[in-house]
């Protein structure tokens, strides 16, 4: 072998000339033939050299010469053509920018290229932005440009003159500019149409966006060699393989080109269809990736010519080409699964060279290294970088000949042919180790199940890499066994070479250009379908986290350096973490610190560095308040002969003090159906419901009062235990009047149960408490106990839930004394500063004037995310760091700001309330309300806004320990008998109370109905409920202040704005365009239920 591997297949072509020159000769034998096609619009060569002169001499009179850039915005037609030809006889060069690019990557071109002057179809010139250029709009109802004049007075240019600029994607994160010259893209159309075989006979059809380098290939040797162009008005449709053949057929299409991801999907299709391409074509053209060589012996069957293309756009996007037909592998069993790129096109060389520029052994992998005439200029506007990748050339005796640093990984066969291995760049190091990671594609790919295989590199927050194998099965809903799959490729690789995890696909994703599109298939990337690494701890500290984590995740198959986001945590989990951490390590933490060392490693490594805090003070103080509430229990009751367990707690003072108002008196009424199947043992079910009222005091508890204080009272009322048989309907009809009946505080039995028997297996057990004893979390608490109990009674054991160390009186005591002096005076004036110059009404136009005093009646009404919906908002949040509960909130503040017409917004949401892990077990009423205010800046990206509401809520959630009423002391707003204090809309997330709660063997807890008791506490609450792997919500509205139209239009739009912001997150707030979300959820069919 030769020092160097190289094309002696030299090529005479006219190197002088430029594309136009060329092409006005070709023009000129061929005045009547058709050059392009467009569905059914056509110009022949006549009137495409006549209309690209007119315009042409347009362009110089507005300024357009020698060099200068012209963007073309526009898709596939007829006039696309014009336009480059017209641009090239100017002197100028043509920019291509596909019209679905975003805004800020065509801003970025247009500065880029410094173009005064951008060619578009009407359809496009809306989403270009603001600028200093002239915008041309061309079409066949636009003839701004024709003089009339179409004899050409251009401008004098060379062959060695740019004649387009074509951005591909920067490592930085820059697009990068690639300068090709008149020079590279006549000898593209000369080699290529020798090694395509075109000539006037043929009808080339144009696939790739212009804005591609493919397009080059495939364009100019078609027009150079007098070909037939037929575009497709609609280029996207083309991703449908189903319009790729009828568009074929109906233009009699000889030749195209198609990525290779393309061509396997052609391939896929033809095979599973037995279908047969039209007669008229006789050439496909594929390149792009790597090609599998197992589809090539079905598309020998089609007869019809294929050849494998190579080439980045550094090299006028073509290197090499191999002719499939009639190929026979020789390569040895660890090559099999690739087709070859092939050699050198005619006037390049290529060079495979190591590390150090010298030549490898045939047989050896190097790196790819091309010269000759159809090497590029190098980048525009970055001399650094293109210095870095077009080299002067070792190998060549021409002065100032450049070769270009391809970075591909690429080995010569016994043949001569190269074959291509992967990009040197996909060489990575993870924990040590320098690992190919086309070697992990190629051990999966030799599995009998997988078609074929992608490794992606998913960076983690904390800076670890991870990798993730995707899979594509050898046949459609073949069932993969991903333990298998590891064990086998375990078998031929070491243990730092498996993937982490394997997910499997139906398909791959493309991009608009054909390729397989890697950002798309890493976001597959979820705890849904994936098995987590399940590091195991490596210290004490790591072992005691990671207990703790598993008692709050819900989900226990995770390790050390599993990051929280991604085994479903949110602000909620992370408050009952920190709570179990500070009484278990008496560290002082807060929620915040979650969200910031994400796993356990990194937590560990945190803690270990901490002192002990506070915490540990804190209980003992809890120990004297157990001592105290003991003394004034006893001095009460003597005083007034009843069983006074304590004071009330602030929250319940509240609900004390508007339950004497003039309120519906079912206002407080917490009424909601646990659904269960399965064979019911009832005695086991009422024991369990009665020792968990036993042992929780509250639920015994009624309420009086003492110089207007309210006092807690432990009743002697014996529970009842309520059955019913009925049918579903009449059972809800039943439970439809049973939940408005009014609860007497000083009475008590402020729990009520009935049983509903449906079927012989099917049950609603109707639960319905008073607030003032019961919130949000305690249905979670009292579900997971009930489950515990009801299993253990059932198979006749004992209780084996441990006793409670405090009960609620505890926590109202510790509540009403945990801030005294300069620590209330702080949290007071955070609130303070946080609240400051706030509208006094937040809320959305109401339809009625609102009433001196509010009735408190309200309705209901719920829609629901399907699962794949909900799948793709949950995969966002763990890509961009951020809870649910943020994007939602995120979502529905868009929305305020858009029915108020305000930037400053408030709203309300509930907090857990139990801080310390001794309350953590607790039912009882401990949530406590927060203001949650954001200033929306309309020039902020939908991201950044996510950002900012993160961090607010984390701010507020930081300054929780102080109770809602002292946060109204502090800001003293305006007080009103129809207005809530501060604010009016109320905005949650509820978790699924049933997850983690394992059913007994005979009965199932399948689902919980929450119960609508038609009143209305705020103006409009709306409540997210993630329950499985479905999203619902639900919006209850003040029936005094709004129509049902109106807020079916709000909870529609809601759900069309938080599927809208999750493809467009980049997007600034300024272009979101709400109305258009307005008018679709008016139009939606969306099922919303309206009341009960």
């Amino acid at each position: 072998m030769l020092a160097t591997y190289y094309s002696h297949n030299q090529l005479d072509y006219p190197k002088e000339k430029c594309v136009h020159t060329l092409f006005e000769e070709i023009a000129a034998l061929r005045q009547d033939d058709i050059a392009v096609t467009c569905d059914i619009e056509s110009l022949t060569y006549k009137e495409l050299d006549s209309y690209s002169n007119q315009l042409a001499n347009y362009l110089v009179e507005i300024g357009v010469s020698n060099e200068k850039s012209v963007c073309l915005c526009m898709d596939h037609s007829i006039w696309l053509l014009v336009s480059i030809i017209a641009v090239l006889k100017t002197g100028g060069n043509y920019v291509p920018i596909d019209p679905s690019y975003p805004s800020e990557r065509i801003n970025y071109i247009l500065n880029d290229t410094k173009a005064s002057v951008v060619i578009t179809l009407p359809e496009n010139t809306q989403i270009m932005p603001d600028g200093n250029y002239t915008i041309i709009e061309i079409g066949k109802n636009w003839t701004g440009f024709l003089s009339g004049n179409d004899t050409l007075v251009g401008n004098i240019h060379t062959s060695g003159n740019t004649a387009c600029i074509i951005y591909t994607s920067g490592s930085t994160g820059r697009p990068k500019g690639v300068l090709i010259t008149h020079q590279n893209l006549v000898a593209l159309a000369y080699a290529g149409s020798k090694e395509f075989g075109l000539s006037e006979k043929d009808c080339f059809l144009q696939v790739a966006s212009t804005s591609f380098s493919a397009a080059l290939e495939e364009l100019y040797p078609a027009l150079l060699s007098g070909s037939r162009i037929v575009y497709s008005c609609d280029r996207k449709s083309l991703s449908s393989i189903h319009e790729l053949i009828n568009i074929v057929q109906r233009n009699q299409v000889t030749v195209f080109e198609v990525t290779t991801a393309h061509w396997h999907e052609l391939n896929e299709e033809i095979v599973n269809n037995n279908l047969r391409l039209s007669d008229s074509l006789r050439l496909v053209i594929m390149g792009g990736e790597r090609a599998i060589e197992k589809h090539y012996n079905n598309w020998k069957k089609q007869n019809i010519e294929l050849i494998h293309v190579y080439g980045p756009t550094e090299t006028t996007a073509t290197a090499t080409y191999f002719k499939c037909n009639n190929y026979t592998s020789k390569n040895t069993e660890n090559l099999e699964w690739r087709l070859p790129i092939g050699k050198a096109i005619a006037n390049l060389e290529v060079y495979v060279l190591d590390d150090n520029l010298d030549p490898v052994p045939q047989g050896t992998h190097g790196e790819l290294y091309v010269g000759g005439d159809l090497v590029t200029n190098g980048y525009l506007n970055q001399a650094i970088l293109t210095a870095e990748k077009f080299l002067p050339n070792p190998f060549s005796k021409k002065l100032g000949d450049r070769m270009y640093k391809t970075g591909d990984n690429v080995m010569v066969l016994p043949d001569g042919n190269l074959e291509f291995l992967d990009r040197k760049d996909k060489q990575v190091k993870i924990r040590g180790f320098r690992i190919e990671l086309s070697e992990i594609e190629f051990t999966i790919e030799k599995h009998s199940s997988v078609k074929q295989a992608l490794l992606l590199i998913h960076d983690k927050v904390n800076g670890d890499k991870q990798m993730i194998a995707f899979i594509l099965p050898a046949e459609r809903q073949m069932i993969i066994d991903i333990p298998e799959i590891r064990e086998f490729v375990a078998k031929y690789l070491p243990s730092y070479m498996v993937p982490e995890f394997f997910i499997v696909v139906e398909k791959f994703p493309l991009t608009n250009n054909g390729k397989i599109d890697h950002k798309a298939v890493l976001s597959l990337f979820t705890d849904y379908n994936y098995s987590f690494a399940q590091i195991q701890p490596r210290n004490k500290m790591e072992q005691t986290l990671l207990e703790i984590w598993k008692n709050y995740m819900g989900i226990t198959q995770f390790g050390v350096t599993d990051s929280f986001y991604e085994i479903g945590g949110n602000s909620i989990i992370a408050g009952r973490i920190t709570a179990a951490i500070r009484s278990s390590l008496g560290v002082n933490l807060l929620p915040s610190l979650i969200f910031q060392k994400v796993t356990i490693e990194a937590l560990s490594e945190h803690l270990l560095n901490q002192t002990l805090s506070q915490v540990e003070e804190e209980f003992r103080v809890i120990a004297k308040v157990k001592k105290k509430v003991q003394l004034i229990s006893k001095t009460l009751t003597d005083q007034l002969g009843l069983n006074i367990k304590g004071l009330a707690s602030v929250s319940q003072n509240g609900i004390w003090i508007i339950s004497k108002m003039n309120v519906p008196k079912h206002l407080y009424n917490e009424p909601w159906i646990l659904k269960m199947r399965g064979t019911l043992n009832e005695k086991a079910l009422e024991r369990a419901i009665q020792t968990i009222i036993q042992r929780h005091e509250i639920l015994q508890g009624k309420l009086t009062s003492l110089d207007g204080q309210p006092l807690i009272i432990l009743g002697n009322e014996s529970y009842s235990f309520n059955k019913v048989i009925a049918n579903e309907d009449k059972a809800r009809e039943l439970i439809k009047s049973e939940v408005i009946q009014p609860f007497d505080l000083m009475e008590g039995g402020l729990i009520r149960t009935t049983l509903y028997q449906i079927s012989k297996e099917r049950f609603f057990l109707l639960f319905n408490f008073h607030h003032i004893i019961f919130d949000g979390l305690s249905m979670n608490l009292l579900l997971k106990e009930l489950s515990i109990l009801y299993k253990a009674f059932s198979e006749s054991q004992n209780n084996p839930l441990p006793s409670l160390e405090v009960q609620y009186t505890d926590y109202a005591f510790w509540q009403r004394h945990r801030l005294k002096g300069d620590e209330l005076f702080n949290k007071q004036q955070f609130w303070k500063e946080q609240l400051q110059n706030l509208d006094e009404i937040i809320s959305f136009p109401s339809d009625f004037s609102r009433p001196e005093i509010l009735s408190y009646l309200g309705k209901n009404m719920v829609i629901s995310l399907s699962e794949s919906e909900t799948n793709s908002i949950l995969n966002i949040c763990r890509r961009n760091e951020m809870t649910l509960f943020v994007y939602l909130l995120a979502a529905f503040k868009i929305l305020i700001c858009h029915e108020t017409k305000k930037n400053d917004i408030v709203i309300g949401t509930p907090v857990n309330g139990r801080n310390y892990s001794a309350f953590e077990p607790l039912i009882g009423l401990f949530i406590n309300m927060l203001p949650i205010r954001s200033e929306i800046n309309c020039n902020d990206s939908i991201l950044q806004l996510m950002n900012n509401i993160k961090l607010e809520c984390l701010k507020a959630f930081n300054n929780q320990d102080i109770t809602f009423d002292q946060i109204v002391e502090a800001v003293n707003p305006g007080r009103s008998r129809n207005l809530h204090p501060i604010f009016q809309i109320l905005f949650e997330l509820e978790e699924d109370p049933l997850q983690g709660i394992e059913d007994s063997t005979e009965l199932s807890f399948i689902g919980i109905e929450d119960i609508p008791t038609n009143t209305a506490k705020y103006d409009v609450a709306v409540v997210n409920k993630l329950y499985g792997e479905r999203l619902e919500i639900s919006l209850t509205y003040s029936s005094d202040l709004f129509s049902e139209k109106t807020m079916r239009k709000i909870l529609n739009s809601y759900y069309f704005i938080i599927l809208c912001i999750s493809e467009i997150g980049s997007e600034k707030l300024a272009e979101f365009t709400v109305n258009e979300v307005m008018k679709k959820s008016l139009k939606s069919e969306v099922d919303t239920d309206v009341g009960y």
